[in-house]
């Protein structure tokens, strides 16, 4: 009975945190755009894993995750640019972005890895070569082995860009769905991860939406209603379950 109303009162905290969610202004003191790899790849490839939870029903809804996530934190990376720089966003340049840029950070499965890798060499994805980190947190090419997930890509974060970040006092934006990002600023300062990496106590990160147009059209988001619902009851069970191992700070 305690487990079920445990469960019921993150999964309605999850859903406040969902209806009142906006998205922050980005500001120049953001160093590092980390966009977090989904249920797909870039190339909107979905290939279901015997070792995540059934996503049969929402494969529409998850095919086009890490492009959508990976084209928000490009245009991030040319926002943070143009504030620094005083320029319009359009008018941004590459060579603005190598220049005064923060870091585009992406850490996924090796098939994740790999097909954004193909959309940077064939030109797809227009960032200088030297702010793009891609980092691998499964070398695996199935999409989501058991062995990659959040908790594993916050404690296999390069230990060089988490402490220049700390040193300068600067920021992380983390790039995610809605639905996700309510789980992934409660492994920031998960009792796990700090007494694996104190330094995550000190790190500033803020929170960025990837769903689109959610700003200005959130209509886009509420079409999806029922399917986000049944989402939000797991991702409810998933916090009460992972914050009793303190890989999650409590709701």
């Amino acid at each position: 009975m305690a487990e079920n109303q445990e469960i019921f009162k993150s999964r309605r905290e999850l859903v406040r945190e969902f209806r009142d969610f906006e998205n922050p202004q980005p500001t120049t003191d953001i160093d590092i755009v980390w966009v977090f790899s989904g249920h797909s790849t870039y190339d909107e490839q979905l290939q279901p894993s015997p070792h995540a939870y059934a996503i049969t029903d929402y494969t529409e809804f998850f095919r086009k995750e890490d492009r959508q996530r990976i084209e928000r934190g490009i245009e991030l990376v040319k926002e943070v640019t143009a504030l620094r720089l005083s320029k319009e966003k359009s008018a941004v340049t590459e060579e603005d972005i190598q220049k005064s840029g923060p870091i585009f950070f992406f850490n996924g499965t090796g098939r994740q890895n790999h097909v954004l890798k193909e959309a940077i060499a064939d030109g797809k994805i227009t960032l200088p070569y030297d702010k793009i980190v891609i980092s691998e947190i499964s070398p695996k090419l199935d999409p989501t082995p058991q062995e990659a997930n959040t908790k594993t890509q916050f404690e296999q974060f390069p230990n060089d860009l988490l402490q220049q970040i700390a040193k300068d006092k600067h920021k992380i934006a983390a790039v995610s769905h809605l639905y996700h990002l309510m789980r992934i600023r409660r492994h920031a300062k998960a009792p796990n991860l700090i007494s694996l990496k104190p330094v995550w106590a000190d790190i500033d990160v803020v929170y960025f939406a990837a769903d689109p147009n959610i700003d200005t059209e959130k209509d886009q988001i509420h079409r999806h209603a029922a399917k986000l619902l049944q989402i939000l009851r797991k991702e409810g069970e998933k916090v009460v379950e992972y914050s009793r191992k303190g890989d999650l700070q409590e709701i």
